[in-house]
């Protein structure tokens, strides 16, 4: 019983475990994904605004070119990311890290990349800024182009990768921790409930044990009401008396709960196995048999054939029912 009960309480662990995983696996690719999208969201807007306020700059629409630098910088700022503007010929002219000068300003992109984003109007990706930064980013792309359309040059919006790094692995690092702690909470939980429905059966196999190793007063105490139970109720002018509760505890005797047990004769003398082999060993008997029809006379054969009759009986009047 204990491996089978082992069995059954470390496969619920098991797929406990299994299921938390799974949903740890998909809530991080689910996180990352929409992390990931709402960041291009972000630079695809920031991008497009500065391409505007550059457009804007370069046709003289009552814009000026501090009011540039200021719009880059606060636009920077609250969005957290990194935007520079390149020429068509990809040098270049204007960086959010230092709008009035930058170490930046002047550094050659590929021209093959800023004409693709002039031709295609408009390009995201996760890819390195060769030349500007080291580490793999989000980048969107889009073309800057005056009021005739033509092409002044690009605006490239980027944020580091590791930062959505950064924040998924809080997420599920705190995951991890609710897990392992609901994990735990489970477990505990689960193992005291299996011993709980378990303990009837725990108990009845060591009395079971102890019976076949010749304990024969080995016994299981029930709790609670026994399953053979009934109830008398006697009504009297409408009124009905407290309930009588009898209990059918084998062997044809009854108990009545809170009433001293009635004890019977013993039939058989000797209280265990031990003391029945001894007995059957010094009046030369060799059969169980032997002894039950000495303790209880040759008619508790015709009595046991009755038994065995009503029982076989009742089994097929069961299963024709």
């Amino acid at each position: 019983m204990k491996s089978s009960f082992s069995r059954n309480f470390f496969s619920s662990v098991l797929v406990l475990l299994t299921a938390m995983l799974s949903v740890g696996l998909l809530f991080q690719l689910l996180a990352g994904s929409v992390m990931k999208k709402k960041t291009v969201e972000q630079l695809h807007t920031e991008a497009q605004t500065v391409a505007d306020l550059v457009s804007a700059y370069h046709s003289h629409r009552n814009i000026t070119l501090p009011d540039l630098y200021i719009n880059l910088s606060v636009i920077s700022e609250v969005s957290g990311a990194d935007t520079v503007v390149c020429n068509p010929a990809g040098k270049l002219i204007l960086c959010s890290d230092a709008p009035m000068g930058c170490s930046h300003l002047g550094v050659q992109l590929n021209r093959n990349y800023v004409q693709y984003v002039l031709r295609t109007g408009g390009v995201q990706d996760v890819t390195r800024l060769t030349g500007l930064y080291d580490q793999k980013r989000y980048v969107v792309a889009l073309p800057i182009t005056d009021s005739q359309g033509d092409p002044l040059g690009i605006a490239i919006s980027s944020r580091p990768v590791s930062e959505n790094g950064a924040v998924l692995k809080t997420m599920t690092d705190f995951y991890l921790v609710s897990a392992i702690i609901t994990l735990l909470v489970a477990v505990l939980a689960m193992g005291w409930v299996a011993r709980k429905l378990s303990s009837p059966l725990t108990k009845l196999q060591k009395a079971a044990v102890d019976f076949g190793h010749g304990n024969l007063d080995a016994r299981v105490e029930l709790t609670g009401s026994h399953p053979n139970t009934l109830d008398f109720i006697a009504l009297k002018d409408g009124t009905e008396s407290d309930p009588l509760r009898v209990e059918s505890v084998g062997g044809g005797d009854i108990r009545i709960p809170g009433r001293e047990d009635i004890s019977s004769e013993d039939v058989y003398p000797e209280h265990s196995f031990a003391e029945i082999h001894d007995f059957c060993k010094w009046r030369y008997l060799h059969t169980l048999s032997e002894y039950v029809e000495l303790n209880e006379g040759p008619e508790i054969w015709d009595f046991l054939r009755q038994v065995w009759e009503t029982m076989k009986k009742s089994i097929d009047d069961g299963l024709k029912a």
